[in-house]
Protein backbone atom coordinates (compact mmCIF):
# COMPACT_ATOMS: atom_id res chain seq x y z
CA UNK A 1 0.00 0.00 0.00
CA UNK A 2 1.03 3.40 0.02
CA UNK A 3 2.25 5.52 3.18
CA UNK A 4 -1.31 6.97 3.00
CA UNK A 5 -2.97 3.37 3.15
CA UNK A 6 -4.07 3.86 -0.23
CA UNK A 7 -3.71 1.65 -3.49
CA UNK A 8 -3.80 -1.56 -0.96
CA UNK A 9 -2.81 -5.20 -3.23
CA UNK A 10 -2.13 -8.56 -2.27
CA UNK A 11 1.25 -9.65 -3.08
CA UNK A 12 1.38 -13.63 -2.09
CA UNK A 13 -1.24 -16.18 -3.31
CA UNK A 14 -0.05 -18.72 -0.74
CA UNK A 15 -3.50 -19.83 0.48
CA UNK A 16 -1.62 -20.36 3.87
CA UNK A 17 0.02 -17.88 6.42
CA UNK A 18 2.80 -15.42 5.28
CA UNK A 19 4.10 -13.26 7.86
CA UNK A 20 7.24 -10.82 8.61
CA UNK A 21 8.14 -9.12 5.28
CA UNK A 22 11.51 -7.50 4.56
CA UNK A 23 12.29 -5.56 1.97
CA UNK A 24 15.43 -5.64 -0.36
CA UNK A 25 17.61 -2.30 -0.31
CA UNK A 26 16.53 -2.08 -3.94
CA UNK A 27 12.84 -2.25 -3.37
CA UNK A 28 12.37 -4.96 -6.09
CA UNK A 29 12.14 -8.15 -3.73
CA UNK A 30 10.59 -9.01 -0.44
CA UNK A 31 11.82 -11.91 1.88
CA UNK A 32 8.69 -13.82 3.73
CA UNK A 33 7.98 -16.72 5.48
CA UNK A 34 5.03 -18.81 4.48
CA UNK A 35 3.49 -22.53 5.91
CA UNK A 36 2.98 -23.17 1.77
CA UNK A 37 4.69 -26.41 2.68
CA UNK A 38 3.37 -27.05 6.07
CA UNK A 39 6.54 -25.80 7.67
CA UNK A 40 7.51 -22.19 8.16
CA UNK A 41 9.91 -21.93 5.27
CA UNK A 42 11.51 -18.48 3.93
CA UNK A 43 11.16 -17.46 0.19
CA UNK A 44 11.86 -14.46 -1.55
CA UNK A 45 9.33 -12.67 -4.15
CA UNK A 46 10.55 -10.92 -7.00
CA UNK A 47 8.18 -7.91 -7.99
CA UNK A 48 8.94 -7.26 -11.06
CA UNK A 49 8.93 -11.01 -12.61
CA UNK A 50 6.38 -12.11 -10.01
CA UNK A 51 8.08 -15.37 -9.17
CA UNK A 52 8.62 -16.82 -6.52
CA UNK A 53 11.87 -18.59 -5.21
CA UNK A 54 13.25 -20.95 -2.13
CA UNK A 55 15.35 -19.11 0.33
CA UNK A 56 15.36 -21.16 3.43
CA UNK A 57 13.86 -24.70 3.78
CA UNK A 58 15.21 -26.15 6.69
CA UNK A 59 13.99 -29.10 8.86
CA UNK A 60 12.34 -26.83 11.69
CA UNK A 61 12.23 -23.02 12.12
CA UNK A 62 12.74 -20.55 8.75
CA UNK A 63 11.97 -16.98 9.73
CA UNK A 64 12.53 -13.88 10.70
CA UNK A 65 14.40 -12.32 7.96
CA UNK A 66 16.02 -9.46 7.78
CA UNK A 67 18.30 -8.30 4.38
CA UNK A 68 21.91 -6.87 4.43
CA UNK A 69 22.60 -3.07 2.96
CA UNK A 70 23.87 -4.42 0.22
CA UNK A 71 21.48 -6.98 -0.84
CA UNK A 72 24.02 -9.51 -0.45
CA UNK A 73 23.10 -11.59 2.89
CA UNK A 74 20.17 -12.05 4.88
CA UNK A 75 20.07 -12.51 8.58
CA UNK A 76 18.04 -14.90 9.62
CA UNK A 77 16.51 -17.28 12.45
CA UNK A 78 16.71 -21.27 12.11
CA UNK A 79 16.05 -24.05 14.52
CA UNK A 80 18.10 -26.81 12.64
CA UNK A 81 20.10 -27.45 15.54
CA UNK A 82 18.04 -27.68 18.21
CA UNK A 83 16.71 -23.89 19.55
CA UNK A 84 16.06 -21.00 17.03
CA UNK A 85 20.08 -18.93 16.33
CA UNK A 86 20.49 -16.45 14.33
CA UNK A 87 22.50 -17.15 11.25
CA UNK A 88 23.52 -15.69 7.88
CA UNK A 89 22.80 -17.07 4.74
CA UNK A 90 23.89 -15.34 0.69
CA UNK A 91 20.82 -14.37 -0.78
CA UNK A 92 21.02 -17.54 -3.37
CA UNK A 93 20.06 -19.42 -0.42
CA UNK A 94 23.67 -20.92 -0.26
CA UNK A 95 26.11 -20.57 2.38
CA UNK A 96 23.97 -20.12 5.95
CA UNK A 97 26.67 -19.71 8.60
CA UNK A 98 25.75 -19.63 12.30
CA UNK A 99 26.30 -16.63 14.06
CA UNK A 100 24.99 -17.13 17.37
CA UNK A 101 25.51 -20.26 20.02
CA UNK A 102 23.77 -20.37 22.87
CA UNK A 103 20.99 -22.21 25.08
CA UNK A 104 18.57 -19.80 24.72
CA UNK A 105 16.02 -18.69 21.64
CA UNK A 106 17.67 -15.78 19.73
CA UNK A 107 15.47 -14.79 16.72
CA UNK A 108 14.51 -11.24 15.45
CA UNK A 109 17.43 -9.83 13.41
CA UNK A 110 17.85 -6.35 11.87
CA UNK A 111 21.06 -5.03 10.56
CA UNK A 112 21.96 -1.34 11.35
CA UNK A 113 22.58 0.58 7.96
CA UNK A 114 26.12 0.30 7.29
CA UNK A 115 26.05 -3.69 7.85
CA UNK A 116 28.49 -3.29 11.06
CA UNK A 117 25.96 -4.83 13.48
CA UNK A 118 23.19 -6.58 13.86
CA UNK A 119 20.66 -6.32 16.69
CA UNK A 120 18.37 -9.47 17.76
CA UNK A 121 16.48 -10.87 20.15
CA UNK A 122 17.56 -13.18 22.94
CA UNK A 123 16.07 -14.69 26.03
CA UNK A 124 19.52 -15.38 27.65
CA UNK A 125 17.70 -13.35 30.71
CA UNK A 126 14.19 -14.49 30.77
CA UNK A 127 12.22 -12.72 29.04
CA UNK A 128 12.84 -11.46 25.31
CA UNK A 129 15.68 -8.88 25.37
CA UNK A 130 17.19 -6.42 22.81
CA UNK A 131 20.98 -7.43 21.95
CA UNK A 132 23.42 -6.55 19.40
CA UNK A 133 26.52 -8.39 17.78
CA UNK A 134 29.06 -7.56 15.09
CA UNK A 135 27.31 -8.73 11.72
CA UNK A 136 29.75 -11.30 11.44
CA UNK A 137 29.19 -12.92 14.87
CA UNK A 138 30.96 -12.61 18.23
CA UNK A 139 30.48 -10.66 21.09
CA UNK A 140 27.01 -9.49 22.46
CA UNK A 141 26.28 -6.29 23.86
CA UNK A 142 22.79 -5.76 25.47
CA UNK A 143 20.81 -2.83 24.33
CA UNK A 144 17.39 -2.98 26.06
CA UNK A 145 16.91 -4.97 29.00
CA UNK A 146 13.70 -4.87 31.65
CA UNK A 147 10.20 -5.79 31.40
CA UNK A 148 9.96 -7.49 27.54
CA UNK A 149 11.65 -6.12 24.91
CA UNK A 150 11.36 -6.76 21.16
CA UNK A 151 11.06 -6.09 17.21
CA UNK A 152 14.04 -3.73 16.76
CA UNK A 153 14.37 -1.53 14.14
CA UNK A 154 16.61 0.85 13.12
CA UNK A 155 16.73 4.20 12.24
CA UNK A 156 17.86 4.94 8.01
CA UNK A 157 20.59 6.67 9.72
CA UNK A 158 21.72 4.14 12.17
CA UNK A 159 21.74 6.35 15.69
CA UNK A 160 18.13 5.61 16.56
CA UNK A 161 16.51 2.14 17.39
CA UNK A 162 12.63 1.29 17.67
CA UNK A 163 11.22 -1.22 19.26
CA UNK A 164 8.10 -2.72 21.13
CA UNK A 165 8.34 -2.75 25.24
CA UNK A 166 6.42 -3.93 28.26
CA UNK A 167 8.60 -1.25 30.37
CA UNK A 168 6.31 0.76 32.72
CA UNK A 169 3.15 -1.76 32.52
CA UNK A 170 0.07 -0.87 30.73
CA UNK A 171 0.89 -3.53 28.33
CA UNK A 172 3.10 -3.04 25.08
CA UNK A 173 4.45 0.36 23.27
CA UNK A 174 6.76 1.73 21.08
CA UNK A 175 10.09 3.04 22.39
CA UNK A 176 12.56 4.75 20.89
CA UNK A 177 16.47 5.17 22.34
CA UNK A 178 19.76 5.86 20.84
CA UNK A 179 21.71 2.57 18.98
CA UNK A 180 23.56 1.84 22.20
CA UNK A 181 20.58 1.98 24.27
CA UNK A 182 20.65 5.09 26.13
CA UNK A 183 17.74 8.06 26.19
CA UNK A 184 14.99 5.87 25.75
CA UNK A 185 11.23 7.14 25.60
CA UNK A 186 7.99 5.67 25.29
CA UNK A 187 6.47 6.61 21.82
CA UNK A 188 2.71 5.65 22.18
CA UNK A 189 2.37 6.18 25.84
CA UNK A 190 -1.44 7.93 25.00
CA UNK A 191 -2.71 4.89 23.21
CA UNK A 192 -4.68 2.51 25.14
CA UNK A 193 -3.97 -1.59 23.92
CA UNK A 194 -0.87 -2.95 22.27
CA UNK A 195 1.30 -0.86 20.22
CA UNK A 196 3.99 -3.74 18.37
CA UNK A 197 6.30 -3.90 15.00
CA UNK A 198 7.81 -0.41 14.51
CA UNK A 199 8.90 0.37 11.26
CA UNK A 200 11.24 3.69 9.89
CA UNK A 201 10.42 5.14 6.92
CA UNK A 202 13.45 5.71 4.60
CA UNK A 203 13.71 9.31 5.33
CA UNK A 204 13.66 8.74 9.35
CA UNK A 205 10.83 11.16 9.78
CA UNK A 206 8.60 8.70 10.30
CA UNK A 207 7.41 5.35 12.33
CA UNK A 208 4.47 2.75 10.87
CA UNK A 209 3.65 0.16 14.01
CA UNK A 210 0.74 -2.09 14.53
CA UNK A 211 -2.00 -1.30 17.07
CA UNK A 212 -5.32 -3.30 17.80
CA UNK A 213 -5.21 -4.94 14.43
CA UNK A 214 -4.33 -1.57 12.44
CA UNK A 215 -1.52 0.27 10.83
CA UNK A 216 -0.69 3.76 12.36
CA UNK A 217 1.85 6.60 10.94
CA UNK A 218 3.68 8.96 13.47
CA UNK A 219 6.01 11.20 13.63
CA UNK A 220 9.35 9.76 15.01
CA UNK A 221 8.86 11.85 17.85
CA UNK A 222 5.63 10.37 18.47
CA UNK A 223 3.20 13.03 17.65
CA UNK A 224 0.93 13.41 14.84
CA UNK A 225 -0.47 10.00 15.10
CA UNK A 226 -2.56 9.04 12.24
CA UNK A 227 -4.75 4.96 11.23
CA UNK A 228 -3.98 4.14 7.37
CA UNK A 229 -5.91 1.05 7.29
CA UNK A 230 -9.66 0.37 8.44
CA UNK A 231 -12.06 -2.05 8.04
CA UNK A 232 -13.49 -0.09 5.01
CA UNK A 233 -9.60 -0.25 3.42
CA UNK A 234 -8.82 -4.02 4.19
CA UNK A 235 -10.62 -6.92 5.93
CA UNK A 236 -8.69 -8.41 9.18
CA UNK A 237 -5.96 -7.71 11.03
CA UNK A 238 -3.11 -5.73 9.41
CA UNK A 239 -0.01 -6.25 11.58
CA UNK A 240 4.25 -6.32 10.88
CA UNK A 241 4.40 -3.59 8.48
CA UNK A 242 7.63 -2.84 6.64
CA UNK A 243 8.28 0.24 5.04
CA UNK A 244 9.48 0.43 1.74
CA UNK A 245 12.73 2.01 0.31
Amino acid sequence: MDYDGRNIRQITQDRDLCLSPSWAPDGRKLVYTSFRQNNPDLYIYNLDTGKIRVLAAFPGMNGAASWSPDGNNLAITLSRDGNPEIYRISADGSQATRLTRSRHVETSPTWSPDGKWIYFISDRFGAPQIMRMPAGGGQTTTIAKGGQNDDPSVSPRGNLIAYTSSLGGGGFNIWVADVNGGGARNLTQDLSGNCEMPSWAPDGRHIVFSHRGQLVIMDADGRDKRYITSGERVRGECTSPAWGP
